[in-house]
């Protein structure tokens, strides 16, 4: 199975891929393109009947719920899900995710946004 398995780190605004790929994951990133046009690019990589799965941040701008990162580090599920509301994609699971993290012993929690969409057409 690990020879299935191709790891690679770059930077995924610029990266052009000679391959797409039956699985395509971002946790985390903060694209300086910001999350939905890094979205739609990755997107892009995905094979006929493969997935992209999407797991992020969820910053709340407007109560200062953002740790320091800007807002373009943050997308909700509505608009990733509107991103992929075409007959090419089929939206499997879009959700919110509340944690609990102690950085320091202190508990501080985090929102998250996972959405696992497959390419259809």
């Amino acid at each position: 199975m690990s020879e299935h398995i191709h790891w690679k780190e770059t930077d995924l605004s610029r990266w052009e891929p000679e391959q797409a790929w039956d699985l395509v994951v971002t946790n985390y990133a903060h694209a300086e393109i910001g999350q939905l046009p890094l979205y739609r690019r990755i997107s892009s990589w995905v094979v006929l009947g493969g997935t992209l799965l999407i797991v992020g941040h969820l910053h709340d701008h407007q109560h200062g719920d953002h740790h320091g990162h800007p807002q373009s580090a943050s997308a909700t599920v509505e608009a990733i899900t509107n991103m992929f509301d075409s007959p090419e994609w089929q939206i499997d699971a879009a959700y919110e995710n509340t944690r609990t993290v102690h950085p320091g012993g202190t508990p501080v929690q985090l929102r998250d946004v996972i959405v696992r969409t497959q390419r259809i057409v």
